[in-house]
């Protein structure tokens, strides 16, 4: 297109287009305020998101650190109760108690018939 070509082509724009033009030529100060206020309206949102974000990861954080602490803990309960239940821990108990090692033990014979006293 030619420099008149285009000249005539605004010239003959239709007036719904002009209008439009005119409008916002005429309202420019409130656009940019409703811009403004768009923009700090999704800062907001946006700080908040971002500090939502960021409590949720000291939290984790705290989480996880309580996990191991628990870990660390059940282990040695573990490692107590194998201790507890080790057959030397069993024999110093039983010297500790009195018992005595039975050398001819005598055994029940439950094959027959059982009866009970009656009150």
């Amino acid at each position: 297109m030619t420099y008149a070509q285009t000249s005539s082509f605004t010239s003959n724009q239709p007036f719904r287009l002009k209008r439009i033009v005119s409008t916002l030529m005429q309202h420019t100060f409130w656009l940019n305020m409703a811009t403004l206020a768009l923009l700090i309206l999704c800062s907001f949102f946006y700080i908040i998101q971002v500090n939502g974000t960021a409590s949720k990861g000291y939290a984790i954080r705290d989480l996880e650190n309580s996990i191991r602490t628990l870990t660390l803990s059940n282990e040695r309960m573990e490692v107590d109760a194998r201790e507890a239940q080790s057959l030397a821990n069993i024999q110093r108990s039983v010297k500790m108690i009195g018992l005595v090692q039975e050398t001819h033990p005598t055994y029940l014979d439950a094959s027959g018939a059982s009866y009970a006293f009656a009150k």
